[in-house]
């Protein structure tokens, strides 16, 4: 949170680094054990084998590219360094609703075949 602060000027930088943040400090709360699972790790070291090598591909031909003003402009090969945050909070995030909706699918089934 305090580098999306520092960084306040660089819309892409701010973005990612508020999703990535706000995950840490809201998965603890959501689903406590989600950041304990070892199958969360790995789910994320597949995501982000494949997240290297497709947005290595797009950043270097260059089919996607990005404004200088709004990232830090360090790149891990070709891939500026703010995306890796973007990606471990898509992941993450959409991992977390998962588990979510999942927990809560068989009372909701319950509940709704009590109308019927």
């Amino acid at each position: 949170m305090f580098l999306a602060l520092l960084f306040k000027n660089q819309e892409y930088t701010v973005l990612a680094l508020l999703a990535a943040a706000s995950f840490l400090l809201l998965a603890p709360i959501i689903s406590f054990k989600l950041l304990q699972n070892s199958n969360f790790w790995r789910y994320l070291g597949i995501g982000f084998i494949l997240f290297v090598i497709f947005n290595y591909v797009l950043t270097s031909m260059p089919i996607v590219s990005y404004n200088p003003q709004a990232i830090w402009n360090f790149r891990v090969l070709t891939i500026p360094l703010e995306d890796f945050f973007y990606n471990f909070s898509l992941l993450s995030w959409y991992l977390l609703a998962y588990h979510k909706i999942k927990r809560s699918l068989p009372s909701l089934i319950k509940s709704k075949n009590k109308e019927v």
